[in-house]
């Protein structure tokens, strides 16, 4: 389980070109993050393998999406329907979990499914996965320069274990906000998964400052 050299090979059947670059550079990143973190051993190689098997489903675009998660027998929501840029991270779970049973456990298809939207209580892996696909250095966008820049500026400045983890949490709601703005501004729907992880998050985070 959790060969990772095996799973960058499969995963040239699925994706092709810059969404195939993306996926191996989303692995590196994650390589970075887990060293930053002091992520080893099994929790390592199931973070490096979500981070290969992400987007596994990206490149099956328009009604082919609602129809692959019918055939995996995965209900979505209309609010998920309505916002089909996420339903890749819920297919693509479900259809990783089947196509590599041996090499990937309900943990990892976890971690694929949140890596869009995020969720309230993701783990270390999960929220180090979501950032890396915000931040890997393909990603050319200005909101994901400025978020690369501002989480290992900020990391560069953390003393110990526990700032770091704030100054995590700190980035991703920054990730949320900037994710929320352009939906606001192109009228697009808002993931509730997201807006709960967001609010859990700052609850969190305005409890420690209270201390």
């Amino acid at each position: 389980m959790f060969d990772t050299d095996y799973l960058s090979k499969e995963i040239e059947k699925h994706l092709t070109g810059k969404r195939l670059e993306h996926s191996l550079s989303v692995k590196d990143e994650c390589e970075a993050l887990a060293d930053m973190f002091g992520v080893t051993g099994e929790d390592r190689l199931r973070l490096l393998s979500a981070a290969v098997l992400h987007d596994i489903t990206k490149e099956i675009k328009g009604k082919a999406q609602p129809e692959l998660l019918r055939a995996l027998g995965v209900e979505v929501t209309p609010e998920q329907l309505a916002s089909p840029k996420t339903l890749h991270a819920i297919s693509g779970a479900a259809f990783a979990l089947k196509e590599y049973p041996d090499q990937i456990d309900a943990e990892c298809a976890r971690l694929i499914r949140s890596h869009t939207t995020g969720r309230v209580g993701m783990t270390l892996c999960e929220k180090l996965l979501y950032l890396a696909d915000y931040i890997e250095p393909l990603r050319t966008w200005d909101d994901c320069r400025k978020l690369r820049k501002d989480f290992y500026s900020g990391a560069r400045k953390c003393s110990g274990t526990g700032q770091l983890m704030r100054h995590l949490d700190d980035i991703i709601i920054e990730s949320y906000d900037m994710t929320i703005s352009e939906l606001i501004s192109s009228g697009g729907v808002i993931a509730s998964e997201t807006v709960a992880s967001r609010n859990d998050l700052i609850i969190a985070r305005n409890s420690q400052n209270e201390l």
